[in-house]
């Protein structure tokens, strides 16, 4: 049974945060649950009471139908809001998925507005609902809809802060980079200003319409090629944004805790995955076939980006940074008297527990400081040598097929667990742009 019921534990270490997301049909809400958690699998349902229901497409809900889940014309639009939706993978976050509100009725906002002030009163922190994600396709031609309309105008949320998030922005680049070639520049100069143009725009035409609502969003969020699997960066970054404003938008320090602490407990998974698909490992075992095996192995920006990108909370292009602190500090690790295949694995570790430990300093944030502080923990704290140790000590296993579970483990014995000031839950942890009015904006590139 789903473990959404109040307890004394739960009042007092809250484990979970909940978001409604809200959405038209086709506006990405599958797209973006999935790579909050950073999974490809369908979610487990609860019900209000925490009975496990099955597995429910995000795209065509649960139900008990068996031919409703074959013909997924029958569910579209069909939700129960008060059903629970968590991914086995991430069970950190609780979603509710609210139906579709394309009429606009009385009922259909009626049923929204209880559910956000009942959730927002509750008892326990856990089943309180914590923040809304509001989803707008920009490839739309309508902006904002009429029942979109009414919402933002009769709905006040209160302390629960709503996140516009515009998803499909790719489609604005496209469209800049039309009227660009239109006004007379050239295919290749305009595909290049596409992006700058497109924000623009948006700023322009799509800002103002949210902005005047009665109740308008606590920030907005654009997500651009969040369906393409071969962007990772894209993905990565946008999904980092979005967690950042949910952050930035709480009033509750608390619930900033709760936030940081529920993608915590996903650093695991990262380092796991980083290990498992970062080219740690791969890269060694090329080394050790070079002819030329005595040349020192330098990692260079695709190395690190490789092994940066498993980790949600931390910019791909932090590489740049990471490999511009090595320059300045790298030789405290004494590697020099190691083959190329040991230097490769020891300063693909080092990456991977200097990423867990920057979430420890700024969620959201990876900024020079940020690699310079997470750097000097590792060296300071003595994890280096014992990681070079460990790794020298196991490394006649590398042709192994656990050796990748054998350098997780050491990873893991060697977190370094001491947070530093200004950590998850510390004012001014992380960033958002700020527009006139307090009023809130990110462009996730």
């Amino acid at each position: 049974m789903y473990a959404d019921r109040s307890s004394v534990a739960s009042v007092n270490r809250p484990q979970r945060f909940r978001i409604l997301i809200i959405g038209r049909a086709n506006s990405g809400k599958t797209t973006i649950l999935r790579a909050i958690c950073g999974t490809d699998e369908e979610p487990d349902v609860y019900s209000r009471d925490g009975r496990k229901l099955g597995k429910r497409s995000i795209l065509y809900p649960f139900r008990s139908n068996q031919a409703s889940r074959i013909d997924p014309t029958t569910t579209r639009g069909i939700h129960d809001i008060e059903e629970s939706l968590v991914f086995p993978s991430n069970q950190g976050f609780i979603f509710h998925d609210s139906p579709a509100i394309e009429a606009g009725t009385v009922a259909e906002l009626d049923l929204i507005r209880r559910f956000i002030q009942r959730r927002a009163t509750e008892g326990s922190i856990d089943r309180q609902l914590h923040a809304i994600w509001y989803c707008f396709p920009a490839d739309s031609n309508r902006v904002l809809t009429r029942a979109e309309q009414k919402f933002f105008q009769e709905i006040d949320t209160g302390k629960v802060p709503v996140i516009a998030i515009f998803t499909k922005c790719d489609a604005l680049d496209a469209d800049a980079c039309t009227a660009l070639v239109n006004q007379g520049m050239s295919l290749k100069d305009a595909q290049a200003e596409a992006p700058e143009y497109a924000t623009r725009e948006f700023q322009r035409t799509h800002l103002p319409l949210i902005r005047e609502q009665r109740h308008p969003p606590k920030a907005v969020v654009c997500m651009r090629n969040m369906h393409m699997k071969n962007m990772p960066d894209d993905i990565q970054n946008a999904t980092s944004e979005l967690i950042k404003s949910t952050s930035e938008s709480l009033d509750d320090g608390a619930l900033k805790v709760l936030l940081a602490m529920v993608q915590h407990s996903n650093v695991e998974l990262c380092i796991k995955t980083a290990v498992e698909r970062g080219g740690i490992i791969e890269t060694a075992k090329n080394l050790g076939l070079r002819e030329n095996s005595y040349e020192e192995f330098e990692p260079n920006n695709e190395f690190i980006a490789k092994i940066f990108r498993w980790f949600p909370y931390i910019w791909v292009n932090a590489a740049n940074i990471f490999l511009g602190v090595l320059g300045h500090q790298g030789n405290h690790m004494f590697l020099d008297h190691l083959d190329p295949p040991l230097q490769a694995l020891n300063y693909g570790a080092a990456a991977v527990i200097v990423a867990a430990n920057a979430f420890q300093i700024k969620l959201g944030v990876v900024d020079t400081e940020c690699l310079q502080l997470s750097w000097a923990n590792y060296v300071g704290s003595g994890k280096a040598e014992q990681v070079q140790a460990e790794i020298d000590h196991v490394f006649q296993d590398l042709a192994s097929p656990t050796f990748k579970g054998i350098l997780v483990e050491i990873i893991l014995r060697n977190q370094i667990t001491d947070q530093a000031a200004g950590g998850p839950g510390f004012e001014g942890t992380s960033s958002v742009v700020s527009m006139e009015g307090g009023y809130q904006y990110v462009y996730g590139q």
